[in-house]
């Protein structure tokens, strides 16, 4: 299909970008974003003054007749799980390409480049008609695994609306600390507590596919807009139409940003129009200097 070869196209260039990762200012920025996700025991040694008490062996300590403490190292690889909406609204275009092309073109980028930096990737594919699940993965084989699988959900001859438990029964799935990236065009508020159950323990990404009509509305006569399953008749002539519309587009974006900020995370928005690695690459350094 005609959508297919413009994603792996791009998919293609960004691959070629990201493998020189220091032009692009990207994976510097990836990665001095996000500490180690946890501890590995490294060695035991003899206890000096000013160590923390608590990592006393004293196991070790009885053994060796003296006291011993556990010494521990970053955890440098991270787990990144990204999670992918694929419901009936996610196929809309309007000048630009679908938001389901354009999410699965980030889903790619930020796996390309955790990839790169020898970081575990796993993905989970939600509101599709059968649950898919590419476990975690370092490499560079899995980036095929990723596109492939979506692709394959795409020619689903349906695919269900977005529902209220998207995002439930994670935990069989996010079983260590990761790095999170949710990408959905957020145009539902029923997920907004599963993802905030998400932030309790992992570092949450939203990032956030719209569409430039989504937000305002051009006077296009009457057009068809809504989820196939349920289209929607708009007279955009009618400037109370579009008036109404983008109230509800920017109340919406409203509503999402402040439970946002109540997550305590910053979404990372794209549009249809954007390059994904310019986007990301900007992103990311802002999160980097807010952290610095």
């Amino acid at each position: 299909m005609r959508q297919h070869r413009e994603i792996l196209a791009q998919c293609r260039r960004i691959a070629s970008i990201v493998s020189r990762m220091t032009a692009t200012g990207l994976a510097g920025n990836y990665h001095a974003r996000f500490k180690g996700q946890g501890l590995d025991f490294a060695q035991l040694r003899a206890y000096v003054q000013g160590d923390d008490p608590r990592a006393i062996d004293w196991l070790a300590s009885t053994r060796s007749q003296r006291l011993t403490v556990r010494e521990f190292r970053e955890e440098r690889r991270h787990r990144v799980f990204i999670i992918l909406d694929l419901s009936s609204e996610m196929d809309f275009a309007s000048i630009a390409q679908k938001k389901q092309n354009q999410a699965i073109i980030a889903m790619a980028t930020i796996a390309l480049t955790a990839i790169h930096q020898h970081d575990d990737v796993a993905l989970l594919h939600v509101n599709t008609a059968q649950p898919s699940f590419v476990k975690a993965q370092s490499d560079p084989k899995q980036i095929l695994r990723l596109v492939s699988e979506s692709l394959t959900l795409l020619d689903a001859d349906t695919r269900p609306k977005r529902s209220a438990d998207t995002l439930s029964g994670l935990e069989k799935y996010l079983k260590k600390r990761s790095i999170v990236f949710v990408i959905s065009d957020f145009w539902d508020l029923s997920f907004s507590k599963p993802l905030r159950k998400l932030t309790h323990r992992h570092d949450v990404i939203p990032v956030r596919v719209t569409d430039p009509f989504e937000w305002q509305l051009p006077d296009l006569g009457l057009i068809t807009m809504g989820s196939p399953e349920q289209p929607q008749d708009i007279d955009t002539n009618n400037p109370e139409n579009r008036r109404r519309y983008q109230q509800l587009a920017q109340n919406l974006a409203s509503e999402w940003d402040r439970h946002f900020r109540g997550m305590g995370v910053v979404p990372l928005d794209l549009s249809t129009t954007d390059d994904p690695l310019v986007v990301m690459s900007h992103y990311f350094a802002m999160r980097r200097r807010r952290h610095a």
